[in-house]
């Protein structure tokens, strides 16, 4: 299973392109957030409703041994930034997911390397999600995986001094403290590989 992430469009419909090779095709494909990127809802503004898969005819496919799923995303305050996962589930089989993330065109942080996948080894010294803010009086905020804020620094590197560890694996999310709900934040996902048995 794969996504086509160049079939993001911001007008009028939001969405992204699941697709399923042979043998797979009759797999059941569902799309849900991955993570939740707001604050909780409150008064007009809700928190993030879940994306619908559309079972539908996708054209100009490479091959007839492929399916395709298009996953739609409701705009609205928002809503269409953040993290998805599209899961392919069939009897027997192991499932799999595959994890898309999209970001505000003009976000008020980045990531300064410009990655915002970070791949390193357990035990590795020196960890920094190293971003540039440009936001003005950001009053920082860290959380990873949807979790409560964990950090108010600007840059996180609460395990550079004690080595990455595996469980540090995840998605972490850095925003200014009152306005998380503009995703315009910054998403990065860390992924920490085990030491060889």
């Amino acid at each position: 299973m794969s996504q086509d992430s160049a079939s993001f469009i911001s007008e009028p419909h939001p969405h992204f392109e699941c697709y399923l090779g042979k043998p797979d095709g009759d797999a059941a494909v569902s799309a849900v957030r991955g993570y939740d990127t707001r604050t909780i809802a409150s008064g007009d503004i809700p928190l993030h409703p879940e994306p619908s898969v559309d079972d539908m005819l996708i054209s100009g496919l490479p091959s007839s041994n492929v399916t395709g799923f298009n996953v739609s995303l409701i705009p609205v305050m928002n809503n269409a930034f953040g993290v998805y996962n599209c899961t392919a589930v069939k009897a027997d089989r192991d499932d799999t997911t595959i994890m898309v993330i999209f970001l505000h065109a003009d976000p008020y942080v980045v990531p300064v390397d410009g990655q915002h996948t970070q791949t390193v080894n357990d035990g590795d010294l020196g960890v920094v999600l190293d971003m540039e803010w440009s936001f003005t009086g950001f009053d920082p905020r860290w959380r990873v995986n949807g979790s409560l804020p964990i950090d108010t620094n600007e840059d996180y590197d609460i395990i550079s001094n004690r080595g990455a560890r595996p469980e540090d694996n995840g998605l972490y999310e850095g925003h200014p403290r009152t306005i998380r709900n503009d995703g315009r934040h910054v998403l990065r996902r860390l992924i920490v590989r085990g030491k060889d048995q």
